[in-house]
């Protein structure tokens, strides 16, 4: 009989002490990161996405464009808390402060975060969050991988000196990059760096010809996944391209592969033929008839 009732009174005793804990925990001011299992976040709906890894340069700002309340003065993501953290972005909107639009996502952890989506008139589609908020979609990442092995082309901007360089994941090193240069793809870097070109959602690893590695951001931008130069092209056709020079009588397909998609096309349709102005920057004029270039104007 003793042992029963000393049994029940210490049973007791572990009982109280569990609520009294449990008690105390919610009274402090950090409240408890729930389970995913709370939320239901595995079924729950939304575009998937990963928090990237940023370089030490920028983990200090953490995860700027992502905030805890729809209010652009409302708390940043800390980058220790939600570095390759999973969350998932609903397409809806919720309004915030001056008609400012919201995306609202769930974190793994079951958190409710927002990033924001529209400014007055200025709607940012669902896609760009990858680009522009720190983060990735899942989506885009398993797509990229099925580059990997494979060979692609790259894609220079007219004028933009800073495409002619085959960045690297140290600051200080960078190999000069051609247009139209085959790349073999060996890798995906997903880290966010701070020196290399932003708006992108990660970044593919290639290696040169000549053994050299570097990243190429992914983006259709940037490069080609079939080679685009035909093989029925002479070979001082060619070097213009890669070179990015022009010539009279190239075809619009040849000066698009060597300056890349103009500022402006105007274009007009006559009896007999189609004229084209091409308009790039800083003075620069390319005019097609039948879809070759019979004049340009550059400002050199």
């Amino acid at each position: 009989m003793k042992q029963t009732f000393f049994t029940i009174f210490l049973a007791s005793v572990i009982l109280t002490g569990c609520v009294t804990a449990q008690e105390t925990r919610s009274t402090t001011n950090v409240p408890p990161i729930k389970a995913a299992k709370d939320c239901n976040f595995l079924t729950s709906q939304g575009k998937e996405f990963v928090f990237r890894k940023q370089s030490l340069s920028l983990q200090k700002y953490g995860y700027q464009s992502w905030k805890k309340a729809p209010d652009i003065s409302g708390n940043k993501l800390n980058y220790k808390d939600y570095v390759s953290r999973y969350g998932k972005v609903k397409t809806d909107t919720v309004s915030g402060k001056y008609k400012s639009k919201w995306f609202v996502a769930l974190t793994d952890t079951c958190e409710t975060i927002y990033t924001r989506a529209k400014a007055r008139n200025d709607q940012k589609p669902i896609g760009d969050l990858e680009k522009l908020t720190g983060i990735y979609f899942t989506e885009s990442i398993k797509k990229a991988k099925s580059l990997i092995g494979k060979d692609i082309w790259t894609k220079v901007p007219f004028g933009v000196k800073r495409s002619r360089v085959l960045f690297t994941s140290d600051p200080n090193v960078s190999y000069p990059k051609g247009n139209i240069e085959k790349l073999r793809v060996i890798n995906i870097d997903s880290t966010e760096y701070g020196h290399t070109f932003g708006a992108v959602p990660f970044y593919l690893v290639v290696k040169t010809e000549s053994g050299k590695e570097g990243l190429i951001p992914y983006s259709s931008k940037h490069f080609y996944e079939s080679n685009p130069i035909k093989s029925s092209w002479k070979g001082t056709v060619v070097d213009l391209i890669k070179n990015q020079k022009i010539q009279r009588g190239m075809t619009s397909e040849q000066a698009l592969l060597s300056w890349g998609k103009p500022q402006k096309n105007n274009r007009s349709v006559g009896s007999y033929s189609i004229h084209e102005q091409w308009v790039y920057g800083n003075g620069q004029y390319l005019y097609f008839e039948n879809n070759v270039l019979a004049s340009f104007q550059t400002s050199k």
